[in-house]
């Protein structure tokens, strides 16, 4: 059943998943949709930092050829962006640097390496033409699914792959491959970000990964410009009911140079959370359902700390984008990554997975950053620009995908007038996270129609 085009509609958040809902809504003609935001800013983890007229993208930061959505709303709104920089390793053990390739292949001959990867193409082409276009609802039941994502290479034979894996899933947050359940993983490693991962660690040429010229969140700043978004909203209390939705909120205004809050009330006839659902976030402004209540607690974080300084001596470093290797554990707060995103650029950004979401800037991440910049050369300063702990990659276990989390909350979806969309519903990754707040407002609110 198809909703009015006048009903009225609540988003929470203006990160990625809120916004792109909005757009969606706005495109098929929605006339009363109001995004509420806590931030004063839009873009939710894509956080752009500008530094001497460079924009460097502290959250999400790389387009993909697998990013079609992405893409042609960066081509609706005039966003433009570059080719990613050449990346290679940094060799903990002899003190190195080596090309992707090489720490990918390790022992292994070309040819065989090359043939898995083949191998690993045909068949996640086949699964893309059984599993659903978005979203985990029906993971359930499947058996062949329901491990972990190692394991998942293993029972394929594809274990000359798990290193070349372990670059943009381990180093880049999502836990090791023994951890991250196997859904997840193949979301991520589409055929298209397999091929352009192969083509950027073994060709003297690509043209992908890009990033945004002036970073992902001025492209979401463009998303929201046609859009009834209103940041830095402090909502107190949402009540809903048979009848409606009443969203109780302070609203920030200026008097006299002064920033002041007033309270008002809204209603609405339908509400999309596309915050963080965890219960420490969603309990402070509703009243969980007990379903509600069982399956946001059930949601797990693996954050990332992410610290930017400024070279004391500006140099280029030995590539634009530095991996580390072997990959360090997790609790030991080390870097995995190093980027310099500009070589005309003194700003370098250091990536270290913790496993606190509220941990702060502490000896031991600090001196994790400055062993690394002193093992590759790099003299950073005494404090840096800036740091920031992201709540990172909201996910459950394999044993709670396998007992139908994903299936349990997508039957939820417009009960209690209350829609779930975010990084959980789809994987951490706007792509995914555009895809599924697509197919939301095509299932739910267009009736299902092309």
């Amino acid at each position: 059943m198809k909703v009015p085009t006048t009903a009225r509609i609540c988003i929470v958040g203006a990160g990625p998943a809120g916004l792109a809902t909005a757009h969606r809504l706005h495109e098929e003609g929605y006339v009363n949709v109001t995004v509420l935001e806590k931030l004063p800013r839009v873009g939710g983890l894509c956080l752009t930092y500008e530094y001497e007229g460079k924009a460097f993208d502290l959250g999400a930061n790389y387009v993909t050829a697998s990013y079609r959505r992405v893409r042609k709303m960066a081509k609706k709104v005039g966003a433009e962006m570059y080719i990613e920089a050449d990346a290679s390793f940094w060799n903990s053990n002899d003190r190195k640097f080596q090309s992707i390739l090489k720490t990918a292949k390790g022992d292994r001959s070309l040819f065989a390496f090359g043939w898995a990867c083949l191998r690993y193409l045909w068949i996640r082409w086949r699964l893309g033409k059984e599993l659903p276009a978005s979203g985990f609802a029906h993971t359930h039941e499947r058996p062949d699914l329901l491990v972990s994502f190692d394991e998942w290479l293993d029972q394929h034979r594809l274990t000359a792959l798990k290193t070349l894996f372990e670059i943009p899933v381990t180093l880049m947050g999502y836990g090791t491959l023994g951890e991250i359940a196997a859904p997840y993983a193949l979301t991520y490693m589409r055929v298209g970000t397999v091929i352009d991962l192969m083509i950027y660690g073994s060709m003297p040429f690509h043209r992908w990964p890009r990033r945004f010229v002036n970073g992902f969140q001025r492209f979401w700043s463009r998303v929201a410009e046609p859009l009834d978004v209103r940041t830095g909203v402090n909502i107190t209390r949402i009540d809903r009911g048979p009848d409606g939705v009443s969203v109780h909120a302070q609203y920030p205004t200026e008097v006299d140079g002064n920033v002041l809050h007033r309270d008002e009330v809204h209603e609405y006839d339908h509400l999309i959370l596309c915050c963080p659902l965890q219960p420490e976030v969603t309990s402070a402004f509703l009243t969980l359902t007990d379903d509600e209540a069982r399956l946001f607690g059930k949601i797990q974080l693996s954050p990332f700390f992410i610290t930017t300084w400024r070279m004391q001596q500006h140099r280029k470093i030995h590539t634009r984008l530095v991996n580390t290797t072997p990959i360090p554990e997790r609790a030991s707060a080390a870097p995995t990554i190093i980027t310099q995103q500009f070589e005309d650029n003194p700003l370098v950004t250091f990536y270290s997975p913790v496993d606190d979401p509220h941990r702060v800037l502490d000896d031991e991440i600090e001196q994790g950053v400055r062993t690394l910049a002193s093992a590759v050369g790099i003299e950073l300063p005494a404090e840096p620009e800036t740091w920031n702990n992201f709540p990172y990659f909201p996910h459950v276990t394999v044993a709670d995908i396998a007992d139908g989390w994903y299936r349990d909350l997508e039957a939820m979806q417009g009960t209690n007038r209350t829609f779930y969309n975010g990084g959980v519903m789809a994987f951490e990754l706007i792509e995914p996270i555009v895809e599924y707040s697509d197919e939301l407002v095509h299932t739910h609110f267009l009736g299902g129609r092309p």
